[in-house]
């Protein structure tokens, strides 16, 4: 009965220490990653107008090759 109990206990505290180290790994692993913004407005509005383009051509492109394919 007192192994038991032993066993229990010690499964309990080993349990605590896994899960504290893996909130720590977690916590660690979180970059904050910054992508900055743009001062100039019309920066900005040409580097929209650029990735939306480029957007709109991959799926355009996409959607002939899959209608040829059918």
């Amino acid at each position: 009965m007192i192994k038991t109990k032993s066993f229990s206990i010690l499964s309990i505290l080993f349990t605590i220490f896994l899960l504290q180290g893996c909130k720590e790994k977690t916590k660690d692993s979180q970059i904050n990653t910054s992508y900055g913004t743009f001062s100039n407005p019309d920066v900005a509005f040409t580097e929209c107008k650029n990735i939306l383009s480029n957007l709109s051509k991959t799926l355009n492109t996409t959607v002939e090759n899959k209608q040829k394919t059918k």
